[in-house]
């Protein structure tokens, strides 16, 4: 904002929010962010510049159980000391006593309390005890008392002002067969563990950590917890650091920015797979390489209830990813690089995909966004059991793809592709071509091979323009891509119109039928003539309201959620029965309370009957876990040619992105 007030701009983009920005030494913004993503919810460090660039996830992703004991904390609000260095006040959100514990955190030198970044040493944990004296963020009494919060003094002296309680424990006395209460220090008593703790005595004092002395400021006060001290005297400011240089005007005019990522197969510095044979023509075709394109995905924001009570049922069967829009797709080079140009101040996921569009790589949980005009760069890709620093500046290992060694072109590659030392393809591509865009379809055009050394490869497209129902809302715009473009998918509007279509062949000349491939010709409970059967794979898709949610069609409920196995009886569907059995499979029989045999009219024991349960055929956040559905329809599988390359595409994006039944919470019919 200006110095007056005015002109209040947003610098950061998340789904959850934002909270306590710092501002150190050398101008930058140290902040803390709430990862609320899927069923991942914790506070992080996050660094960027005062105008909200270079904005990156700094410290604290693998270290929220480094509290006392190993207890759970969270990284919210920084303290900046004395010598430019980050203090934090460990705190468990459950504190009965609003204690902490005052770390020092190594930041210069690591991303978590146990990892360093690339070519720093850490001979101790990240995090060490700020005060010599021993405190902690549990309920375990220490004899030290109870820190709340703090302030340095900046002027070198090794002083703090502390909100600081000191222990005190409740001491049960029976005076005359009356027992009574006596508040009592805790160096007053013997075996301390053995007392219940007393509230909290939080008062201002200053605390020496060179005389190592105290020295109360505003004593406590019983029901008054002071808290939040601030210092305010002198110091010297922080550096200014201006508006990034580094930003394009142009494609800040296009509220966007731009992604690049050196490869998908870098995880932490390593390659997952054999780079030089995958970016070789000659040693790999386009069909060898299991990363093909790069699916960007933005999270909804949802509307206070106020607004818009939205229910539950909305979601789906499953609110961890609550609504999604895919903001388009994009071709992998075969080097695993990507770079394209992205909405600005848009905070978005992204998803590696194999060349049937189905999700390869797991849930990325972190909320990604660029400022316009700026490049956000990136080696790869991460996964969840590495702690080695990821996504920042500085501090990571050397990207596995090191690029280009000289001024040249890539192995084996198309000779008029002429790069720069160090390039990626995905930059190569860039700079020769233009940036590239997202796209609505899954297209890739070989431009790598030289077709002098082999014929190159065939060109894809798959594109919800294809559709003969209903595309995607939104699909229209990519005709000519903007920084607005999305595609939303509901169920009800886009999906459950596939199994509606008729899919009937006919002699040309008799008009006889050929084949009838419509889903519902075997997957619902009549036959054409209306007589009651039994659906083909206990599969039914019509649009009828389901039995086990009654705001969603029974297709929706039978695709994605465990299901009663049916059987014909009498005209009928019913759920069939079969026979209980124990642990040894034993079957089993009705018993009483005592444990005896209760038999029928005929003298024979009655046996337990238990339904047959039907696992879905679908999961929701993974179209690739439903790969026994999708192999009906590929090459040589039973339902090969029914379902359309577009339509299988999109079912597979809505399964990937949480196959939610909506995807924006104001086309919900009205209650």
């Amino acid at each position: 904002m200006n110095a007056d007030g005015s002109n209040i701009e947003q610098l950061t983009f998340n789904l959850s929010h934002d909270l306590y920005p710092v501002l150190l030494d050398d101008g930058q913004v140290l902040y803390s962010r709430w990862d609320n993503h899927g069923n991942r919810s914790m506070f992080n460090w996050y660094l960027m510049r005062p105008d909200g660039s270079e904005n990156q996830l700094i410290y604290g992703w693998h270290s929220h159980n480094t509290g006392a004991e190993q207890s759970r904390i969270e990284f919210g609000k920084a303290i900046v000391l004395a010598d430019g260095s980050v203090s934090l006040a460990l705190a468990s959100t459950a504190a009965p006593y609003y204690n902490s514990w005052p770390q020092q955190v190594a930041l210069a030198i690591a991303s978590d309390n146990e990892q360093p970044l690339a070519g720093e040493v850490l001979n101790l944990p990240a995090q060490t005890p700020l005060f010599p004296w021993a405190f902690d963020n549990t309920q375990r009494t220490e004899l030290g008392g109870a820190v709340n919060s703090y302030a340095p003094l900046k002027d070198n002296s090794g002083r703090y002002l502390v909100s600081w309680s000191p222990c005190r424990v409740i001491d049960v006395d029976d005076v005359n067969g009356v027992e009574t209460e006596q508040i009592k220090s805790c160096a007053q008593v013997i075996n301390i563990e053995q007392f219940e703790l007393a509230a909290p005595l939080y008062g201002l004092w200053l605390f020496d950590t060179q005389k190592q002395t105290q020295v109360p400021v505003r004593p406590g006060r019983e029901g008054l917890l002071v808290s939040e001290p601030t210092v305010l005297q002198a110091y010297t400011a922080p550096a200014f650091l201006p508006a990034n240089p580094a930003l394009n005007a142009d494609l800040a005019a296009e509220n966007a920015g731009i992604l690049d990522i050196r490869s998908v197969y870098d995880f932490a510095g390593v390659s997952s797979v054999n780079l030089a044979q995958l970016s070789d023509p000659l040693q790999s075709t386009a069909a060898q390489r299991p990363a093909r394109y790069l699916r960007l995905v933005r999270g909804v924001p949802q509307p206070p209830e106020e607004v818009l009570d939205v229910p539950r049922t909305a979601f789906g069967v499953s609110n961890l990813q609550l609504m999604r829009d895919i903001l388009g797709v994009t071709p992998i080079q075969p080097d695993g690089s990507v770079r394209l140009k992205v909405p600005a101040n848009v905070p978005f996921n992204i998803a590696v995909l194999n060349a049937q569009g189905q999700a390869i790589s797991p849930l990325h949980q972190q909320w990604l966004s660029v400022r316009p005009g700026e490049t956000l760069s990136c080696n790869g890709c991460h996964t969840a059991q590495s702690t080695a620093p990821h996504g920042r500046s500085v501090g990571e290992a050397p990207s596995a793809n090191p690029g280009l060694a000289a001024d040249g072109v890539f192995l084996n590659t198309n000779p008029l592709l002429i790069g720069l030392a160090g390039d990626s393809m995905a930059q190569t591509a860039a700079r020769i071509n233009g940036e590239a865009e997202l796209d609505e379809a899954l297209r890739y055009l070989d431009i790598w091979t030289d077709p002098a050394l082999r014929a190159p490869d065939p060109q894809e497209e798959r594109s919800l323009l294809d559709l003969t129902t209903a595309a995607p809302a939104g699909t229209e715009c990519y005709s000519q891509w903007l920084a607005s473009c999305r595609l939303r998918i509901d169920y009800p509007t886009h999906i459950q119109p596939l199994w509606l279509v008729d899919r009937r062949s006919f002699d040309p000349d008799t008009n006889e039928l050929l084949s009838d491939h419509s889903c519902l010709s075997c997957h619902s409970r009549t036959d054409a003539a209306g007589n009651a059967r039994l659906p083909i794979a206990q599969l039914e898709l019509d649009a009828e309201a389901s039995d086990i949610e009654p705001e969603h069609y029974r297709s929706y409920r039978e695709l994605l959620s465990n299901d009663n196995e049916q059987e014909l009886v009498g005209g009928v569907l019913v759920d069939r029965l079969v026979q209980a059995t124990d642990a040894d499979g034993n079957p089993l029989f009705v018993t009483d309370a005592d444990g005896n045999l209760i038999l029928d009219d005929e003298g024979n024991p009655i046996p337990v009957m238990v339904t047959v349960t039907v696992a879905p055929a679908l999961r929701a956040n993974s179209a690739l876990a439903g790969a026994a559905f999708f192999d009906r329809f590929a090459a040589g599988g039973s339902h090969f040619g029914y379902l359309t390359d577009a339509e299988l595409m999109l079912l597979a994006a809505w399964l990937d992105i949480g196959a939610q039944y909506y995807n924006s919470p104001f086309v919900i019919p009205e209650q």
